[in-house]
């Protein structure tokens, strides 16, 4: 990573097998894209091409991958998802959830209005939520003024049965993007981590008639129905909420929250930018 990112803490999940060819098959769509132009490509376009085709040919990615969905062993499933299809997978899991479900996040940068409202109304139902959040102290070596994620965790908290701590940084950004929803009672598992902020610049970008055509290329993974993921991702993220290993990982909503004029200000220039597209997150 670059200087400014080399400190980040975050989360990801280790994939073998159809969905990695899945992911591969995605990945050489971006570089025959960027390929067209010789100009984007460092050395010999054609040659890098036929490279990473010839690969994915003995792999046989195209027969194998199944649309990026992988069936495990007892009924888990796992997802390769894009851009948009993660902003739908997000809504679909937090739209079922309710009483009886726990729902931890850690989340980099949270704007995007739909999941915010969804994030509300899973609590309005029962569902029990906690979130990490960085406080946009800093991003990639510069300082930030805590825009968007301190006017939307204050607004997250109007809402009974929603809890928040932040990430006590340092310089670094707390860089996990992940949602887990646990119900043990239901035999409920789901967990969805990757790369995609949850902002409109991420999930939807700019909206064309038909669809939504996003700014950066991103890609999560949602696994279902797989307790022995979601179960390491409950152990770190209660290690980290409790600071149970005697490090401070995390502190108290109100050590950084914000309030009065400075809440009134940020959160305006917050909605502001999040319509309009005219911010870095």
């Amino acid at each position: 990573p670059a200087d400014g990112s080399s400190a980040n803490s975050n989360c990801g999940l280790f994939a073998s097998g159809d969905i990695a060819l899945a992911a591969l098959d995605t990945e050489l769509s971006c570089v025959e894209w960027s390929a067209i132009n010789p100009c984007n490509v460092l050395g010999d376009a054609k040659r890098l091409l036929s490279l990473f085709r010839e690969a994915q040919r003995k792999e046989g990615t195209k027969a194998q991958r199944s649309k990026g969905t992988e069936v495990g062993k007892e009924g888990s499933k796992i997802e390769w998802l894009t851009e948009g299809a993660i902003l739908n997978r997000i809504l679909d899991m937090l739209k079922s959830a309710g009483p009886g479900d726990e729902v931890r996040m850690a989340i980099f940068y949270l704007s995007e209005r739909r999941v915010i409202q969804a994030i509300k109304s899973a609590a309005k139902k029962g569902a029990n939520i906690r979130i990490i959040m960085d406080a946009n102290r800093d991003a990639f070596g510069h300082i930030k003024i805590g825009i968007p994620n301190r006017p939307v965790a204050a607004e997250l908290l109007q809402v009974e049965n929603i809890t928040i701590r932040w990430a006590d940084t340092h310089g670094e950004q707390f860089h996990s993007k992940a949602l887990c929803i646990v119900n043990k009672n239901k035999q409920k598992y789901q967990f969805m981590c990757g790369s995609a902020n949850w902002t409109r610049r991420n999930l939807t970008g700019k909206q064309t008639p038909t669809r939504g055509c996003p700014y950066n290329l991103e890609a999560n993974l949602f696994v279902n129905n797989a307790p022995e993921i979601t179960s390491k991702f409950i152990e770190y993220f209660d290690q980290v909420w409790y600071n149970k290993d005697g490090l401070k990982h995390t502190v108290d909503y109100l050590e950084i929250g914000e309030k009065g004029w400075q809440l009134f200000w940020k959160t305006i220039i917050y909605r502001l930018q999040e319509a309009t597209g005219a911010c870095t997150f």
